[in-house]
């Protein structure tokens, strides 16, 4: 299974790994993010950027001073797909993607608000998106959500050259990861849960990855973490493929192992040894609890659960679910942290609870 991070909409549930400081989601009408360094900024006029002033629904403002106001990145797309394209300028503002977020060289739109102006202009704002964002090789748009248990995104190409090659290199906190966005996600959301995991120390420990997706929380553990070992566990033959070549890509082959299959099936190496396990699958991995418990080391095992919930129930939420899991057994736990990882939907939030168990 795939973890969370990547492309998941709110209405589905999605393994975790998404927003990093390389890799967020931006609203282009009003975030400065992919602005062209000063060279490349208008200073003269409102238009002089755009490739047809006439079509450039983006002006600038000259405010008091004399200073030139430059138009926002969504606005310099809108007007250069129009100008290609021949469409109306407005209708460009009004009906195209507006936010995006880059992984690798690979911009994704999500949430066309004009599904019929894309699929007539694709090609063209593809072009006229690759020119306005910094070093993008492939424009993308998300239609949806992720799909099934092994996380699969709604991803289609939409140029600005076809046929695109849609496997790229991700660099995050010095950790790099090779995928191709559209077959596995890439959470830029959860890439505050991906650092902290540069900074955990689990010296000399044994640690389960249940989901562990292309490596978004195994690498930078192993990398940094000094752990005696990792046992990488993805269900998604994609996903995995991608994994085994992260391990070699930032040289943790001697500490993660990699494990294809459902994790309440293989694994069988690491039952009863674990001193952590990741779970890193939302909006709730609690069918999996029972399977955590068979990895744990009975004499101490710290969780990493991922749930999403209200923010007046993220005490409540993971306390239910492990009364309910350590019931008729031995096991006895312990909530000693609760991180926010990123708001989920309106009222609903990503946490990420740290619950030590034990016998």
């Amino acid at each position: 299974m795939d973890s969370l991070d990547s492309f998941a909409w709110p209405d589905s549930g999605d393994a975790v790994d998404d927003t990093s400081p390389h890799s967020q989601t931006t609203d282009s009408r009003n975030s400065a993010e992919t602005q062209p360094p000063p060279s490349a900024t208008t200073t003269s006029s409102c238009s002089c950027d755009e490739p047809n002033a006439a079509a450039a629904t983006a002006t600038c403002t000259r405010p008091p001073g004399g200073r030139t106001k430059a138009p926002s990145p969504f606005s310099r797309i809108a007007a250069r797909t129009a100008s290609y394209s021949g469409i109306d300028p407005a209708a460009a503002s009004r009906g195209l993607p507006s936010k995006w977020e880059k992984v690798g060289d690979v911009a994704i739109f999500k949430g066309a608000r004009d599904d019929s102006l894309v699929a007539r202009c694709g090609l063209h704002f593809a072009r006229a998106a690759a020119e306005v964002i910094p070093n993008t090789r492939v424009v993308c748009l998300q239609s949806g959500g992720v799909g099934g248990e092994l996380r699969v995104p709604s991803v289609a190409v939409l140029g600005p050259v076809l046929p695109a090659q849609t496997t790229t290199v991700h660099v995050e906190n010095g950790i790099r990861y090779t995928l191709d966005i559209t077959k596995v996600m890439f959470a830029s959301g959860n890439g505050t849960e991906r650092m902290r995991f540069s900074h955990i120390r689990a010296d000399n420990e044994v640690v389960v990855d249940m989901f562990a997706g292309i490596g978004y929380f195994s690498i930078p553990l192993g990398k940094h973490g000094h752990p005696k070992c990792i046992y990488s566990i993805e269900k998604n033959k994609d996903s995995f493929q991608f994994l085994v070549a992260n391990i070699e890509l930032n040289s943790v082959s001697g500490v993660v192992t990699p494990i294809l299959g459902d994790n309440r099936e293989v694994g069988i190496e690491a039952l009863g040894i674990a001193d952590r396990i990741l779970m890193g699958y939302i909006p709730t991995p609690s069918n999996f609890l029972p399977r955590a418990f068979q990895f744990a080391n009975p004499s101490g095992c710290l969780v990493h659960y991922h749930y999403v919930c209200k923010q007046s129930e993220k005490e409540e939420m993971p306390q239910q679910h492990f009364v309910t899991a350590c019931t008729g057994t031995p096991w006895q736990f312990q909530v000693e942290n609760i991180v926010t990882v990123k708001s989920y939907a309106p009222q609903l939030y990503h946490f990420v609870a740290d619950i030590k168990i034990h016998h």
